[in-house]
């Protein structure tokens, strides 16, 4: 009996230990079945941390977990994450290892899954990663040729999310909080698939239109499966949408390429209120304290095959009939809901499809809503017949829908609107063939919110519809304590919707005062650089008397400013600022994968240059001396640059600009580089010098400010100074100081004898020139001084030499400038005399109405 019981022992110690080791045995090749499996099947890369094979979780057959796995797309989309989990768990039949049938899976378990669908517009998509057969091998060979067997009984998804994005159609669908979990015996060529799913939050969109948002759904559906009939069966099932429950009942069937549908669906138990459930912004808004009724009719049919070239018959229709609904705290019901719509096709092509709006009218306090749309044709060229009409009274919506805290409106609107006709017509511009017409009205609409700074009215506005064109006219409004009127055209709408053409319009705005600034004060957040659209064609006019911009008081402003090919350019800007004048044009353009250009060619008259100083930072950046200089400026000047698609900011080291300005008189003020001269000449008329008749040159690249040659005059002190200044403060320039005879006095006198080295005592009409070098830091000047000469005519050398650098300056600075400034110009005269001309043809009649 003992030697039996250490027998039995040490064969549990060994089929403990065979548990134990045979997944360790086997990991390599069940590793290489999984790699060799993905690489002969997928066209893609799949990777993951870690494996784990264990035969206690699931005895007898082993349980394989993968960490974090991932398949990472190929080219075009390399680099893309398709698919990637927390974990994957499989188990394994352990016997399928050593037979010919390939490694069969008996439940996979997806945790936290992330799958990540992409449609491009040349219709490639991301998921298409099935590797096709080879020739002459049917595309199912590799089940019978090793691989992986699938002989599932049960599976489940985890906190999954799944989204879905097409480039060409603009839809995005996305789930989030996805759990399901199915059951049944794949093995069997019939059985029962038990499933049960739930959808945390449900988000569909199609362009700028949201069907559905936070919606979250629900579903038990059991179906009865026939793999050699390859058909699928509806047997108890429960599907809720938010609260909307519907009921399904039917099959889906293969024949042959086809599919035969037999569907049909409806909602017994649903109310207006589980309907109303179905809108997005009512479902978010505290939708547990809405009260409604009203009677329900949703029922639908689909009843046919469906191939490439044909769609079943169905027939979806959904009726509303005296309903109303009133949250319990707001005062206001919106009532006599009544909605006809039907879809329906007789099962032929999708182009047979007819959606048919035949009514949809609401109430609020007797004012009401009508609206009705037919659409036949959607695939080939959609006819659409659609109309709205009614009046609302803005103050109600706080009346009817629970608004954000601190969000206020009133007023009222106005509509009659009216369009028939087809998509083609639209396509090749035969307004003839398109029917468009009515009217939006507002008048005296306040609109308040706490992310606006200021509180806007609108005193009226009106837009005229017609199929060429909308028109804005009589607008005007106040913002805060600033007050605005425009009008304006829009062309081509229906094209730029439907088929993506282009969309062209005029605005002519006025204002006698603006005030920008509580725009700006708001901004949290940096500007970053935005690709403009390519298919707006957009110019906007300006007459404004006076604007506030940051520390700036614009006034007079007259500014025009078109948009074309993903261009904006300022043709034209005249404004008195700063104590001048400024007439200016411009251009910003950003072409994804260039960093984004701005270009300025100006005209200034008579600006203050402290404010000048204080108020633009490429002044700040590279002219320093101009916080110490305190007069007027005129000038001619350009910069061109690149800007940081992040914060617009500058690029320093490649911004570009050239000038030539006219300071008439200025005093310069505690001037580190000037006051170290004065002190090292022993000249006191150099320390806070009073300036006459500066005509300075410039041009600014590689991150300094080059001063081209020029001469000047302090007191009797003949100057000549070139050379440049960092963007780092340094200095790097070169002075020559003609000193009068007559201007040496004693302190002078000993100071320069040191350099000539003789007594100066014995010069009468002659003057001495001094050559400075001045570098280091502007706040921290170095100066190196030496002796050049002696003259009689002391004038005649310093223009000679001031002369000949300019020249020199000239050619190596101006001639790089000179092809790009001129294309810049011309392109700008260009856009300039397009736009003046088309703002006069285009706003001509609403002007003339105006006077």
């Amino acid at each position: 009996m003992k030697k039996a019981l250490i027998i039995v022992g040490v064969i549990l110690v060994l089929l403990i230990s065979a548990m134990i080791a045979i997944p360790y045995l086997f990991r390599d090749q069940i590793i290489q079945f999984v790699k060799d499996d993905a690489n002969k099947n997928i066209i893609a890369t799949l990777d993951f941390d870690d494996m784990e094979l264990s035969f206690f979780r699931q005895f007898p057959r082993l349980t394989l977990t993968l960490d974090r796995p991932r398949l990472i797309n190929l080219a075009p989309f390399a680099g893309d994450t398709l698919l990637s989990l927390q974990q994957f768990h499989a188990t394994i039949n352990l016997g399928s290892l050593w037979g010919d049938e390939g490694l069969e899976v008996n439940s996979v378990i997806l945790d936290h899954p992330r799958v990540l669908l992409k449609a491009l517009k040349d219709g490639s998509v991301n998921w298409d990663i099935a590797r096709p057969a080879p020739l002459g091998q049917p595309a199912d060979s590799a089940a019978t040729s090793g691989g992986v067997n699938v002989a599932l009984q049960q599976y489940a998804i985890t906190g999954g999310l799944l989204r879905y994005s097409d480039e060409a159609s603009g839809q995005q669908v996305e789930l989030r909080g996805l759990n399901h979990e199915g059951s049944g015996d794949f093995r069997q060529s019939q059985f029962t698939l038990a499933t049960r799913t739930d959808i945390e939050n449900i988000l569909v969109q199609s362009g700028a239109v949201t069907y559905l948002n936070h919606a979250a759904m629900s579903a038990k559906i059991d179906l009865d499966i026939d793999s050699e009939q390859s058909s699928v069966r509806l047997k108890e099932n429960e599907i809720r949408l938010n609260r909307l429950g519907l009921n399904f009942d039917g099959s889906i069937a293969q024949e042959g390429e086809n599919t035969r549908i037999n569907l049909s669906f409806d909602a017994p138990e649903a109310d207006f209120k589980d309907v109303l459930s179905m809108i997005p912004y009512i479902y978010q808004k505290d939708f547990e304290q809405l009260k409604a009724a009203g009677k329900i009719n949703l029922k639908g049919v689909v009843n046919g095959l469906y191939s490439e070239n044909q769609v079943p018959a169905f027939d979806i229709a959904f009726a509303v009939k005296d309903g109303n609904f009133q949250y319990t705290d707001l005062p206001t019901p919106v009532e006599q809901v009544q909605l006809d719509l039907q879809l329906e096709n007789p099962g032929k092509t999708a182009d047979h499809t007819v959606i048919h709006l035949k009514n949809l009218h609401l109430e609020i306090l007797n004012e009401p809503l009508d609206a009705r749309a037919l659409v036949t044709h959607p695939a080939s060229d959609p006819l659409l017949d659609l109309s709205l009409k009614g009046r609302l009274s803005l103050d109600q919506i706080k009346n009817v829908f629970p608004l954000q805290e601190g969000v206020d409106i009133s007023g009222k609107a106005v509509t009659d609107f009216q369009l028939k006709g087809r998509m083609s017509a639209i396509e090749q511009n035969q307004v003839d063939r398109f029917s468009t017409g009515g009217t939006l009205a507002f008048s005296n609409v306040a609109y308040a919110a706490p992310d606006l700074p200021e509180k806007v009215n609108i005193r009226s506005a009106n837009l005229a519809f017609s199929p060429q064109k909308a028109s804005l006219s009589n607008f005007s409004a106040v913002i805060g304590k600033s007050d605005l009127q425009a009008a304006g055209i829009l062309e081509n709408i229906f094209g730029y919707l439907f088929h993506d053409q282009s969309i062209k319009g005029t605005l002519n705005l006025q204002s006698n005062f603006f005030d920008l600034n509580p725009w700006l004060a708001g901004e949290s957040e940096p500007l970053t650089a935005v690709e403009l659209p390519g298919n707006i064609e957009f110019l906007l006019a300006a007459d404004m008397k006076k604007v506030l911009f940051d520390n700036l008081t614009l006034n007079n402003v007259k500014s025009n400013l078109l948009l074309r090919d993903k261009k904006l350019n300022l043709t034209s800007l005249e404004a008195n600022l700063l104590g001048g004048q400024l007439q200016t044009s411009g251009s910003y353009v950003y072409l994804p994968p260039k960093k984004p250009e701005i270009f300025f060619d100006a005209r200034i008259a008579q600006f203050n240059i402290p404010d000048l100083f204080q108020n633009f930072l490429t002044v700040r950046q590279f002219a320093p001396i101009a916080g110490n200089l305190n007069g007027i400026m005129n000038g001619q000047l350009s910069f061109n640059t690149e800007v940081d698609e992040k914060n617009l900011m500058p690029n320093w080291q490649k911004f570009f600009s050239q000038g030539n300005l006219q300071i008439p008189k200025a005093n310069l003020n505690d001037a580190a580089p000037f006051n170290k001269l004065a002190e090292t000449l022993k000249i006191n008329e150099l320390h806070n010098p009073a300036l006459n008749n500066l005509n300075p040159k410039y041009t600014i690249k590689d991150g300094r400010f080059h001063l081209q040659p020029m001469t000047f005059t302090v007191d009797q002190y003949q100057i000549y100074a070139t050379g440049s200044n960092g963007i780092d403060k340094s200095l790097d320039y070169t002075m020559k100081v003609q000193v009068p005879a007559a201007k040496l006095n004693q302190s002078a006198n000993a100071a320069i004898s040191k350099l000539l080295k003789q007594d100066l005592n014995p010069l009468t009409d002659e003057a001495v020139i001094i050559d400075v070098k001045i570098t280091g830091l502007y706040d921290k000047p170095q100066i190196a001084t030496s002796f050049s000469d002696v003259v009689k005519k002391a004038t005649d050398p310093l223009k000679v030499a001031a002369q000949q650098e300019a020249e020199k300056q000239k050619a190596l600075l101006e001639k790089q400038a000179e092809e790009a400034l001129a294309k810049q110009k011309a392109e700008l005269e260009k856009q300039k005399k397009e736009s003046e001309d088309k703002l006069k043809d285009k706003l001509k009649d609403l002007l003339k109405k105006k006077k």
